[in-house]
């Protein structure tokens, strides 16, 4: 892949990560904000006031979508470099490669929001918090409710892109064996079946470990190799829909929402639409030139670093930031430009050094162990 080709990528890399910020953003500015229970009688979403339908059906309550799209992102890149490198691919390299580029800045972002964020004492000395912690330094805390959000809410993604990894090989075999499009279609049918499975027994629909796991959401990063294989034939999955196709699809998953039923296929539709996206975008001619272009790749670049460490931090800077101190401005503070854009704009220096000193001096480390 060419050098454009990259800084391309980088700019939906750092559109995912805008879409992840946008949606914590809107959490700690409207705490539980969003509805999710559905009345008994007609299965409709119980939303009252106009409010509450604004924050539930803006783009920005959609920004979860972001993590799907770094899912694509990642099965793309991963599934292309194996394309390009085919007969050199080992495991061993693989997983050193993947090991030295999550790891390392993952454990010490880890360790900084354990041991000095003030509950050093729960994680070292309480069964609950020491358990938390195993989990997490085995990136296994995506498997369980009790462990899946705590220490960094993000970090459940993290253990299932890890987890996604380590069943490549597999897929390698699958793909041998059934072709790409029957492996993708297998991945999303077992992705299907435990949403089936989910509407049958609702404790487990209702389960975070269950709803976010390796084998319901595989389906979106063997659609991100999926793509590659095709962008590698010079091929297209989708010959005649493009970006309008995209939105418009989009737009409808959103609504699906509104009711118990139709809110299951939600993701799928958003997947569907980001898929279509994705592969307009990679043959899409465009200047790479604008400013604006170079920002969101910049912001691309180090969003791995914003990932691991905004969303502990959001309260705490919007509040420091904030314009107005009067509590009558407790809403409409948060949505003054400057206070969102100055919190944003701290969190992206200390990752875009995190990214200088931590992530690129552990993948330098790791192609040092491997020659």
């Amino acid at each position: 892949m060419s050098k454009t080709h990259l800084e391309k990528i980088d700019f939906l890399r750092g559109a995912a990560i805008l879409a992840v910020f946008a949606y914590h953003l809107q959490l700690v500015i409207f705490h539980r904000f969003e509805i999710n229970e559905y009345a008994e009688a007609n299965n409709f979403l119980e939303i009252s006031g106009l409010k509450s339908y604004i924050l539930n059906f803006s783009p920005t309550a959609f920004g979860w979508a972001g993590v799907d799209l770094f899912l694509l992102i990642s099965g793309f890149l991963i599934h292309y470099s194996y394309l390009l490198n085919e007969s050199k691919f080992n495991n061993f390299s693989f997983f050193s490669k993947r090991f030295w580029r999550i790891y390392p800045p993952y454990l010490i972002a880890l360790l900084f929001f354990t041991f000095f964020t003030g509950q050093r004492s729960y994680y070292l000395f309480d069964t609950e918090g020491l358990k938390k912690l195993i989990a997490h330094l085995f990136l296994i805390h995506n498997l369980n409710d009790n462990t899946f959000g705590s220490i960094n809410g993000s970090f459940w993604s993290l253990a299932l892109e890890v987890q996604l990894y380590l069943i490549y090989p597999f897929f390698l075999r699958l793909r041998k064996k059934m072709g790409i499009e029957n492996s993708f279609n297998l991945t999303l049918a077992i992705s299907f079946i435990l949403l089936v499975a989910g509407i049958i027994f609702p404790l487990l629909g209702k389960s975070a470990s269950y709803n976010s796991s390796v084998f319901k959401l595989w389906f979106i990063w063997t659609a991100g190799a999926f793509l590659a294989e095709k962008y590698y034939r010079n091929e297209k999955i989708f010959k005649r829909l493009g970006f309008k196709t995209a939105v418009f699809i989009f737009v409808i998953a959103m609504f699906l929402k509104i009711h118990l039923y139709s809110n299951h296929f939600t993701i799928y539709l958003i997947t569907l639409s980001l898929i279509i996206f994705f592969e307009w975008y990679i043959y899409y001619e465009t200047s790479i030139k604008t400013i604006y272009f170079r920002a969101l790749s910049i912001i691309g670049i180090c969003s791995y670093s914003i990932y691991l460490i905004h969303q502990p931090y959001l309260k705490i800077l919007l509040d420091f930031f904030q314009v107005f101190k009067d509590p009558n401005y407790y809403y409409l503070k948060y949505f003054i430009p400057i206070n969102v854009v100055l919190t944003f704009l701290f969190i992206f220096c200390v990752s875009y050094v995190y990214y200088l000193l931590i992530e690129k001096t552990s993948i330098e480390f790791g192609k040092k162990l491997r020659k």
